[in-house]
């Protein structure tokens, strides 16, 4: 699977496409703006950010705060979120409003932001 991942990526490589995250300048052609929620699985989106690393490409990884299948605060996780952002990739929050009411999202927001920034010395740009 992570070999056709790199075969599909290294594709718009040899087309001449930039990747570039969010926050950067959009010029009219060959752009890429590459994203990944990662809801289920921290090690395999490491395995992604070294494979992107490789091919020198720019992508933002979204992580939930509260996942079902993993915990974000274990050290191990903090460890692979650490890893994927120390190759030059972004990190950001993977909000999920439907764990909230509607009187308490905005609330919700600003506490998963806040732990967020506070566990990976981080300045939120983008929020998934």
């Amino acid at each position: 699977m992570t070999r056709d991942y790199e075969n599909f990526l290294s594709k718009f490589k040899k087309n001449d496409y930039i990747f570039k995250f969010f926050h950067q300048k959009i010029f009219k052609k060959r752009n890429i703006i590459l994203r990944h929620d990662v809801d289920f699985d921290t090690d395999y989106a490491l395995n992604i950010a070294k494979i992107e690393k490789k091919l020198k490409i720019k992508s933002t990884f979204f992580f939930l705060i509260r996942s079902k299948s993993y915990n974000i605060l274990d050290p191990e996780e903090i460890k692979r979120i650490n890893n994927i952002k120390s190759m030059g990739h972004e990190i950001s929050i993977h909000f999920d409003p439907s764990i909230y009411n509607k009187k308490n999202m905005l609330e919700g927001l600003r506490q998963e932001k806040k732990l967020f920034e506070s566990l990976f010395k981080k300045k939120i740009k983008v929020i998934s």
